[in-house]
């Protein structure tokens, strides 16, 4: 851990809990952050973050004057040139790490990816020092409301696969009785009984079982402004952002690629400006749209909606955790699934119930852009 800057104050000490966050993206550290500097201000906060994104010193800094002690450790999604092997040793190397450095009884561990390996072994460990310890899933953003990907693969391919990895994990990883599981998806772990979610009361039904718990907007608004500097950026009065998830989870990439092209057209003709962000482990290249403008990939998306509060700007989307967070924070959002066959009763719905704009074809959507911008 990198240092700890805890004060001894002996009348509050009884009082004091002792937080550990467990985390692997920008999203789940602001919520962490909004937690931290909020309801838990008084406790002792501590992270592990595994590192499935870029950081730049500035943030690195910002992390460490926020949690109390912090871990930061590769992450196995970062680079896509890791083999399973590598993966593997990766894996082991940060069990190790984490084992060394968990010395003090938790009374609440944060989780995100309960399935991994060292979320269950870091389970295992803090149990030991307390068997008290409360466990508890903290949402990884859209995921709670609607399914976006087909996320099955590797050693939960099948039955047998399925059966081979509780094996593994329960007995020569000594896992135990950590390893339960009331179904396959992310928060299903049978130890973590409540849900902290900035949406609660529109989840989706195989959260039912547990206690879901707010996080306020005021809480999400302090995660982004405490961990990224607003100031760097200068964006025209007046633009389109578009905001793009791995073009690997859309159905239809060949229409997604046509339609841009009628969208480059259509903003030249209106002189109206485009910002768009890829996704930070996107391949795919935008670069033949020279009308539009490329944000930087590895700063999270939140940074940049806080830095324009004040422009005339719409954000559009697909399918993205990216559209619910600007709804969260009040810009006028529009999602273009159903225009590319990527209906699902879920998203809809929950678009629906936020407030995002939907339109079912090119012609609508160009008009209401018209009708915002031109009149």
């Amino acid at each position: 851990f990198r240092g700890s800057k805890d004060k001894k104050n002996s009348s509050k000490k009884d009082m004091k809990k002792n937080n550990l966050f467990v985390l692997h993206t920008q999203y789940c550290l602001i919520l962490s952050t909004g937690l931290t500097k909020n309801r838990f201000k008084n406790d002792h906060n501590d992270l592990i973050l595994f590192k499935d994104f870029k950081i730049n010193e500035n943030v690195e800094k910002k992390i460490e004057s926020i949690f109390n002690e912090s871990l930061i450790l590769d992450g196995t999604l970062k680079s896509q040139k890791l083999d399973e092997i590598s993966k593997f040793k990766l894996l082991l190397s940060s069990n190790k790490k984490i084992k060394n450095k968990l010395n003090k009884k938790y009374n609440r561990v944060f989780l995100v990816t309960d399935m991994s390996l060292p979320e269950l072994k870091i389970m295992n460990f803090t149990n030991k020092l307390n068997n008290d310890t409360e466990y508890i899933w903290l949402e990884d953003g859209s995921y709670p409301y609607f399914k976006n990907v087909e996320t099955n693969g590797g050693l939960d391919k099948n039955n047998l696969t399925r059966f081979i990895r509780c094996f593994i994990f329960k007995y020569i990883f000594n896992i135990g009785k950590f390893y339960s599981f009331s179904g396959r998806f992310m928060g299903a772990n049978t130890w973590l009984n409540k849900a902290y979610l900035t949406y609660p009361n529109l989840s989706r039904d195989i959260y039912q079982n547990k206690q879901k718990i707010e996080i306020s907007s005021k809480e999400f608004d302090f995660g982004i402004t405490s961990i990224y500097d607003l100031t760097d950026f200068n964006f025209d009065q007046k633009f389109v952002f578009i905001v793009f998830d791995l073009f690997t989870v859309y159905k239809y990439e060949k229409d997604i690629l046509n339609f841009l092209e009628e969208f480059h057209e259509f903003t030249n003709n209106i002189d109206l400006t485009v910002y768009f962000k890829l996704h930070p482990r996107e391949t795919i290249n935008l670069e033949k749209y020279n009308r539009f403008r490329e944000l930087d990939r590895n700063i999270a998306v939140e940074a940049y909606y806080a830095s324009f509060l004040k422009t005339n700007s719409v954000i559009i989307g697909i399918k993205s955790t990216a559209l619910q967070t600007a709804k969260k924070m009040n810009f006028n959002v529009i999602s273009i699934a159903e225009m590319f066959g990527e209906h699902n009763d879920d998203l809809t719905n929950f678009y629906n119930k936020i407030g995002v704009q939907s339109f079912l074809d090119n012609d609508s959507f160009f008009n209401e852009l018209k009708i915002t911008f031109c009149e």
